[in-house]
């Protein structure tokens, strides 16, 4: 069997470990005598190195070099440079004719999609069997051309779609209720972190400094920046150490560089930076939870900063709304952290924490651990193997 993993989306760091873990998993199967990746160039060099000595077949990479040096201001420009990549990944179907065609990275960047896959039925008329893995369904719900095209490809084309949480399988289901779709949950990292990851929690006093450390990474500290989210629990943080004298230190990071400076927020420490891979899981095996703001279609969206955390084993406070909910036990309990509903909800769930008991964040990290194991690599690479029925 022969299998072609494209993705047209991503760019650098972009669904990296996501890709390295698929990339794994398939590389290793001993049904495959082929398997290639096709990918803008500077991803490909960073799944390369990601993986290093991990797989035990040699696979086929295909970087594709970028038109434009920088097309992130120009929408024109993204898709000139989408096309290129599927247009390079559709001369390699024609080469090497893969029995599987995976696309790993779609999100909302669904023409490129369209027409490649069209243009491989209408011009080179080879049966693939198409598999499409949506990270996030949120752009499909608010825009109605994109949701027009996801039913032309279904009608179309044999499209089968995997989804990587419970949550999102459901609204799946509400959006295209005549179509099924397969789930792969979000695997952990663990087995790609290279380096030894030290994390220093007295947990008989819990924090000897008396401080709570609280933790919005990456997109989720760019979405509580612009939403307005940071500024809420900055002011709610300090109104329960003034009552329970319970110090929290919130710790931000974004994708990318933001103008916002919270100078007269004494309890926020803003790293305006996107962090390298070994700060960025130290930064979060430091914290004592990961953060995770309000937003308003978290129904439809998969969290990879959700796994990073799980991989890293600390807890999370959340909203009680999409696949947050999955770290609640079957009577409702919150086992992997904290889930808060609204701003009173929030604010309700910032006392509880500043009067955690030692012997209960204990089991919140044991809990997490419990889930790692669920989400692990060996796990994922049954689940993965059996979607693909290789």
């Amino acid at each position: 069997m022969k299998i072609l993993a494209i993705d047209g989306v991503s760019n650098g760091h972009d669904h990296l470990r996501f890709n390295a873990t698929v990339i794994e998993i398939l590389c290793s199967s001993l049904a495959l005598t082929w398997f290639g990746f096709c990918a803008e160039k500077r991803h490909v060099s960073k799944v390369l190195k990601t993986l290093d000595m991990k797989t035990n077949k040699s696979f086929n990479l295909y970087p594709i070099n970028s038109i434009f040096r920088n097309c992130s201001k120009s929408k024109a420009k993204l898709i000139l440079e989408l096309l290129n990549i599927y247009w390079n990944a559709l001369l390699i179907i024609k080469r090497e004719k893969p029995d599987r065609l995976l696309f790993v990275g779609v999100e909302y960047t669904l023409f490129p999609l369209f027409a490649s896959v069209f243009l491989r039925i209408c011009v080179f008329r080879q049966k693939l069997d198409i598999y499409v893995v949506l990270h996030n369904l949120y752009r499909i719900k608010i825009s109605p051309t994109k949701h027009i095209l996801w039913k032309i490809m279904f009608n179309c084309l044999d499209l089968q779609c995997i989804v990587l949480a419970n949550t999102v399988q459901g609204k799946f289901t509400e959006l295209f209720p005549k179509r099924l779709s397969l789930l792969w949950r979000h695997p952990s990292y663990g087995h790609l972190i290279p380096w030894a990851i030290d994390k220093d929690i007295n947990l008989e006093s819990f924090r000897k400094d008396n401080i709570i450390r609280l933790l919005l990474v990456g997109r989720q500290g760019t979405l509580a920046i612009s939403n307005g989210f940071l500024d809420l629990l900055a002011a709610l943080c300090q109104k329960v150490t003034e009552v329970t004298g319970r110090k929290f230190k919130i710790i931000v990071t974004s994708t990318f560089q933001t103008k916002e400076k919270p100078t007269t927020r004494t309890n926020v420490k803003l790293l305006n930076r996107r962090l390298p891979d070994q700060e960025y899981f130290q930064i979060i095996m430091d914290s004592d939870y990961v953060v995770f703001p309000i937003v308003s279609d978290i129904d439809y969206r998969a969290s990879g900063i959700l796994a990073d955390a799980i991989t890293m084993k600390v807890p999370v406070l959340a909203p009680k709304a999409g696949h947050f909910r999955e770290l609640c036990s079957e009577d409702g309990l919150n086992k992997g952290g904290w889930l808060y509903d609204g701003r009173d909800g929030l604010e309700r769930t910032l006392f509880k924490i500043a009067r955690v008991v030692p012997g209960e964040y204990i089991n919140m990290c044991r809990y997490i651990d419990y889930l790692n194991e669920e989400l692990s690599l060996q796990r994922a690479e049954v689940r993965l193997r059996s979607i693909l029925d290789i």
